[in-house]
């Protein structure tokens, strides 16, 4: 069986994503950075005083995270447990059915995918209103020849 258009264009974004780069403030510029380079910038301003540790840890926690659009639409935003969470702990969240983990990585969000006249959309879930008038949650997004892919502050690149 041939896959059609919308099956191949489906095909072509489902899968697994690592954070690329993220959007940061470094050397007087607004712009992406890599995990290297934001990492450098923290530790300066963690040995200067000007941040602290955790600040350094969940910034750079969202090079660790995964996101993956599924084949039925969905956008999960995988984050790594804290080291000190206990199994207890993990299954006693797991149960309240509030997160859902995989593994040793949680969400607790859930967003959606669409392919709309050709083109990617994703819903941010952001309510928007410009001068009194509502806007769409959906962002058009683009999955380059790279397979990289630009979700708010941050660029994804797939992985699987």
């Amino acid at each position: 069986m041939e896959l059609d258009k919308q099956d191949l264009k489906t095909a072509a974004i489902v899968g697994k994503y690592k954070t690329y780069k993220m959007m940061s403030y470094i050397n007087d510029k607004m712009d992406f950075f890599t995990k290297e380079e934001i990492a450098a910038d923290l530790e300066k301003k963690l040995a200067d005083g000007l941040i602290e540790q955790r600040n350094y840890n969940q910034s750079m926690s969202i090079f660790d995270s995964i996101t993956e659009f599924t084949a039925d639409n969905k956008v999960y935003l995988w984050t790594p447990l804290p080291d000190d969470i206990s199994e207890d702990e993990i299954k006693q969240i797991a149960d309240s059915g509030e997160i859902l983990i995989n593994g040793k990585m949680f969400c607790n969000e859930t967003k959606e995918w669409k392919i709309e006249n050709g083109q990617y959309y994703y819903n941010t879930k952001e309510h928007r209103e410009v001068f009194g008038e509502q806007k769409s949650p959906w962002d058009k997004i683009e999955l380059d020849s790279e397979n990289r892919i630009q979700l708010e502050v941050i660029i994804i690149e797939k992985i699987s």
